[in-house]
Order: structure tokens, then C-alpha cells, then sequence
């Protein structure tokens, strides 16, 4: 792949770094004098503190794509949530269990992207995938790295061609230049036939114009380098950025089922599996209940809910065709973005949460098994933390 289609592929994955994300982010040197980046301001006074970043106005509201949006403020009373929500979305058809579930989930941004995640509880927690909330984690986010890196090399190694192909033209310059002198000498003289001095003087003229294509050739690549070296810059610099904040911030932006925007905090990174859990303060939410959750037999129907390829609300279904210790392996179709959102059967009791996609090979597309993390690890990671 040339370096057009990799810098193309690369922009791909950092196009989000430019969705405006948190309230506010806070850079500072800490103690050792090392750049430090959070969405909390620092404990301790600093010689410089930038904000940036911010996407709320003096009133504490949030703008995006120039919509106001209410940023989640405590309050006394809690907003209600699951009866806002169930109110707005039902109608005189008889809603189906599936769909009542699709209104505890919620699409999650961060820096590099966003996945999915769902309410577990009626205060406000939501269970989603680790990689979700830290995707340097990841193997993705290796590769995307690898392939940043080898973007980096092909600039270098274009540089490099530049300043040798620089050297041959500065070396056939001198050349020319040695045979021009040698052939108005020859002018001067006495020595050699008219017919020699004509065929020494075509060859110079040959020469001369070869010189000057290649001079020409060469700056074009010049240019090329150029645009291409500014590109991997911005792309590193934006790179830089969302990798340290992929990997500090704790408030994330959540999208609910009727397109509201609100903010939820980090509460626990599972270190064993690709669990993460989420905080909704100040709200009654609607939630799919964990303790009522089944391991289904193999053969049976499940169904997928998420935000697939940046869409939002979307439900996909297929059978489980495989039960073990701790994966549940599903033929549903799972898309960049249906990452922690909920597998559900068909009375819409839990059953686990969508984690990753098995592939015969490292190709992206819909082809291979979806894999699910059973919901008993969920409970044995964050129950505690949820019951109280």
C-alpha cells in the first residue's frame, strides 16, 4: 500500500479526534516539568495551566454541531429518564422485549471513536467494554499505531531519496559543466574535425535536457514530500493528543435512544477482562436487569443491540453457536461500534456483552463470529459496586 492509501486509512481512524468530546481539558507540567493532560484540574498549584477543548459556554451548556444540549448538573431531584424515554417511544403497537431494551442502551464517545454501553441499574450505571473507554489498550489500536509509524518511515525514506537523488544531480552538474569547458576549448583549438565537435556538442545538449528533466522530476517529489510531511505532522500531533487522552480522561460522553448528549464517569476498569463501568449521576435511568440474566443453549436466537459503523440503534440478530467457560460465540453480525453493547434473547433477558469479532484472518468486515463476555463475570466483577 503506498503511502496515499495508508495516510488515507490512518486519517480514517483520527477523523474523531476532532469531535469535541469533554467540557473541559486541562494541560499542565506536573512536578518533574512533563506536560500533563486530564478532563480534572490539577490538585496541585502550576507554573501554567491551559484549558482547551472546551465545547460548553459560560452557562454550562454543551454545543454540538451548534445545538445546545444540557450538561448532567446534580441536582435535588433526579431526572427521570426511563419515564421520559418509555413515554417517547411508545405507541399504540405493543412494544416487543427487544425493543423496550433498546432504551437502557446508550452509544459512549472517546477520543479515538466510541463503542456502546448499557444502563444495569435505575442510578445510573452502565456496563461497557474496557477498550471502549481505554482503545490504546487494544490490539486495533496497535495496528493503527504500527501503521502510523510505518507512514512515519515512508516519509523518512523519501527524504532520503531526495537527498541522494540531490547528490547525482549536483555531481552530473559538475559534469556538464567540466564538458562544456572541454568542448569550447576544443572550439579554440586546432584539433579535432568539425564532424567531431558536432556529435560532442549533441551530446552535451542531450545531457544538458536529461539534467534538467531529472531537476524537474525532482522537485515535483520535493513537493509531494512536502505535503506529505506536513500531513504526518498534523496527523502525529493529533495522534499524541487523543493517545494521552484516551488514556487519562474519566468523563465520557453519552448518546441516549432519543439522540440526548450527557456525561458519565469512569468507576472501575475490570484487569482481567474487557469490562469497564460507567456513572450517570443525578438521573433515574431504564435498565436491563443483570440478575435476571441466562446462558443460552447452543441453537437458539439472540439479538445485538449497538452502534455499528457510527450508526446509532441498531439490532442485529443471529444464534449462539458456541457456550464456553467464559465467551459466548454468536453468528450475529458485530461491527466496529457494537463494542459493549448487550446480547439479548428473545424475552430481552440479558445474556452477555459483545466484546470483539473472530476473524479467520486480520480482515475487517461483517465475515466471522461475534464473541460475547457472559454477564456472571460482569456481576462477579461489579456487582458490589453496583448494588450499593
Amino acid at each position: 500500500m503506498n503511502l496515499g492509501n495508508q495516510l488515507l486509512l490512518f486519517i480514517l481512524i483520527a477523523i474523531s479526534v476532532n469531535t469535541p468530546l469533554f467540557a473541559e481539558i486541562y494541560k499542565y507540567k506536573d512536578e518533574n516539568g512533563k506536560w500533563q493532560f486530564s478532563d480534572e484540574p490539577p490538585t496541585k498549584k502550576s507554573a501554567k495551566i491551559e484549558i482547551i477543548n472546551t465545547d460548553s459556554d459560560s452557562n454550562g451548556r454543551g454545543n454540538i454541531n451548534g445545538s445546545d444540549i444540557e450538561l448532567n448538573a446534580q441536582s435535588e431531584q433526579p431526572k427521570n429518564l426511563a419515564k421520559s424515554l418509555e413515554a417517547a417511544f411508545t405507541s399504540s403497537t405493543k412494544k416487543t422485549p427487544v425493543e423496550k431494551t433498546t432504551l437502557a442502551v446508550v452509544s459512549i464517545k472517546n477520543a479515538l471513536g466510541g463503542g456502546t454501553g448499557f444502563f444495569v441499574s435505575n442510578d445510573g450505571y452502565i456496563v461497557t467494554n474496557r477498550h471502549v473507554v481505554r482503545p490504546t489498550t487494544t490490539a486495533q489500536w496497535e495496528k493503527s499505531n504500527e501503521k502510523f509509524l510505518e507512514n512515519l518511515a515512508e516519509v523518512d525514506t523519501q527524504k532520503r531519496n531526495i537527498d541522494r537523488r540531490q547528490k547525482e544531480l549536483t555531481a552530473m552538474s559538475k559534469q556538464l559543466e567540466q564538458y562544456r569547458k572541454h568542448l569550447e576549448n576544443s572550439s579554440e583549438g586546432t584539433g579535432g574535425s568539425r564532424d567531431t565537435k558536432s556529435i560532442g556538442r549533441s551530446e552535451y545538449n542531450i545531457y544538458k535536457n536529461r539534467y534538467k528533466d531529472l531537476k524537474k522530476g525532482l522537485k515535483k517529489t520535493i513537493k509531494i514530500y512536502e505535503e506529505n510531511k506536513k500531513i504526518i505532522e498534523k496527523q502525529k500531533s493529533d495522534f499524541n493528543f487523543a493517545s494521552t487522552l484516551s488514556r487519562t480522561v474519566r468523563h465520557f460522553k453519552i448518546q441516549l435512544k432519543d439522540n440526548s448528549i450527557l456525561h458519565a464517569e469512569l468507576v472501575s476498569l475490570s484487569k482481567q477482562h474487557d469490562l469497564a463501568l460507567l456513572k450517570l449521576s443525578g438521573h433515574i435511568t431504564p435498565f436491563i436487569d443483570i440478575n435476571n440474566a441466562v446462558t443460552p443453549p447452543q441453537g437458539s436466537k439472540v439479538y445485538a443491540i449497538g452502534s455499528p459503523l457510527g450508526l446509532r440503534d441498531f439490532v442485529t440478530y443471529g444464534i449462539v453457536t458456541n457456550v464456553r467457560k467464559n465467551q459466548i460465540v454468536t453468528d450475529t453480525q458485530i461491527l466496529p461500534g457494537n463494542s459493549g453493547g448487550p446480547l439479548i434473547d428473545t424475552n430481552g433477558r440479558i445474556i452477555g456483552v459483545n466484546t470483539l469479532k473472530l476473524m479467520a484472518d486480520d480482515s475487517i468486515g461483517s465475515a466471522g463470529f461475534g464473541v460475547a463476555i457472559p454477564i456472571s463475570i460482569v456481576n462477579a466483577e461489579f456487582g458490589e459496586a453496583i448494588s450499593h
